[in-house]
Parts: structure tokens; sequence; C-alpha cells
């Protein structure tokens, strides 16, 4: 028996040819295709070469290297067990034992994010393993529009909410697309229009009594009491920012010398705040 991996004869429609397993002895012939797709400029008379600036580049030498891998195996169980033809393509057919989910959000994509957001994808990994039911899953099993119908009963079920839904299958949908563009997986995942739930973003109106401020100001003890309430005024009169937005604030006053504008709009005897970011305050 003889097992060469070469390229297939047909492109997809990305314009990649499929790395297959072509197997020939006497009078049998057999093309298996690998999940493995690669650029015409990868085949060459000597073999199969990944070209240093394709994106994923060190990926796809790991999948090249694992469909090595199975021809050896492949040949020599054929000869130790006596193997039929079926038993040969069925054990080609079965694919490579690729990386996990969980192995390539740890050894491939944490290496292209900060500490913080590898950490996040592979948690998000780790959540559908638990809601899933399974001790392992694979980029093949994500592709299932049944797979995410499951995660997202199971999710609901156990009490999960629906925007943490929303957020755990867009993240998965990240990641399932740099597996794309790393070479894992030849087609990209496409999110099901019912995966992601509208959530209603109106809020409740709260009402506020100018009285229980003159109050609050009244019954403060110290300068840190009257700096607090100053500050949370300020986020009141200007239409209910977050605290971090006052970083982006300057003092200015004619001390600091007023623009020309400035000086026809603004008082000199008072100083103002200003909006860093912005040309008007």
């Amino acid at each position: 028996m003889n097992i060469k991996v070469a390229r297939s004869s047909y492109k997809n429609k990305e314009g990649k040819w499929a790395v297959i397993f072509d197997c020939s002895e006497k009078n049998y012939r057999k093309k298996i295709k690998t999940s493995l797709y690669l650029k015409k400029d990868s085949f060459t008379k000597d073999g199969i070469t990944i070209i240093e600036s394709y994106a994923g580049a060190l990926s796809l030498k790991v999948i090249l290297e694992k469909i090595n891998d199975k021809r050896e195996e492949a040949l020599l169980k054929y000869e130790i067990n006596n193997w039929s033809y079926n038993d040969l393509e069925t054990f080609l057919r079965k694919g490579i034992n690729f990386y996990s989910l969980e192995e390539y959000a740890k050894e491939i994509l944490s290496k292209s994010k900060n500490n913080i957001t590898a950490k996040d994808y592979l948690n998000v990994v780790l959540v559908f393993k638990k809601h899933l039911s399974k001790i392992n899953i694979h980029f093949k099993d994500i592709l299932k529009e049944k797979t995410i119908q499951s995660f997202k009963f199971n999710a609901q079920k156990n009490g999960l909410k629906s925007s943490s839904i929303n957020s755990y299958l867009k993240k998965m949908g990240v990641i399932m697309n740099h597996a794309y563009k790393d070479g894992f997986i030849s087609e990209r995942f496409v999110l099901p229009k019912f995966a992601v739930e509208k959530i209603d973003s109106s809020s409740e109106v709260i009402n506020f009594s100018k009285q229980e401020l003159i109050d609050s100001i009244n019954d403060c003890t110290d300068i840190y009491q009257i700096q607090s309430i100053s500050i949370f005024s300020f986020l009141l009169a200007c239409g209910g920012m977050n605290p971090s937005n006052l970083m982006n604030y300057e003092v200015i006053s004619n001390k600091k010398g007023f623009s020309l504008i400035n000086s026809i709009l603004l008082d000199s005897k008072f100083h103002y705040l200003k909006f860093k970011n912005q040309k008007k305050a």
C-alpha cells in the first residue's frame, strides 16, 4: 500500500485546495480529503510547504504534521492488522485528532491576546463544556447548529441570564473566526439568527427628590461628605454621567488664559469646567 499526502483536483469557493490522502495499490486507488485546505503555492514537486507569511502559519504546520503522522499510522496498522481497503478508508476518514477548543484557546489563541482576554475566551469554552456536558468540544461540534441550540437550551434551563448567554455566543463566534483565520476550520462560523435574543434595554425612570439633596448637604459632617455630594450633584446636572467622565474635565479660568471664543462667552471672574475631548464645553 502506498499513501501520499497530496493536493486534491478541485479548489473550494475560497480558492484553496484540500490536502488529501492518495491511497494506491495494484488495481486500487482512493482519494480521501482531510480538513486542511491550502493555497496552490503551498503544493510543490517536493511536497507541501507552509508559507511563513500565511496567517496562522504555525497552526497550519501543526495540522500538516498531524496529517503526516496519521499517514504513517495508517500504513503501519494496514500491514500489521491485515486491514481491508474499507478498514483503511474508515480509519483515514475519521480525521485527525486536532486541538480541542480548550487546547486551542490555551495554546494558540492566548499567544495573540493579553492575559485578561485570553482567560475570558478560555472561560467561554469552559462554560460551553459545562452546559453541553462534554469533557471536550471540538470545532466541528460548534459548527453544528444543533450544538448551539443545545447550549442555549441547557444554559437557560440552568438559570443563566439571556444577556450572559448572548455574550458567550458572540465570544464563541470570535473564537471560531480566529480558528478559521488560523486554518483550523475550512468554513466560517455563522451564528444562527435565533441564537442571540434581543434584550429590552428600557430602564425604569427614577424620580429624584430635590429636598433629599438639600437635606443631605445640611447633614454633611466633614469635607469628604461635601466633596462626594458635590460630585454627585455635578453628575446629575450633566445628565447622568459616569464618575469616570470626571477625569476628562479640566478647570479653566482667566488666569490660564481664555481662548477668543471663551473670552466672549465666559465671565473672567469665575472658574469653569471644560470637557477636554470636545471643542465645545
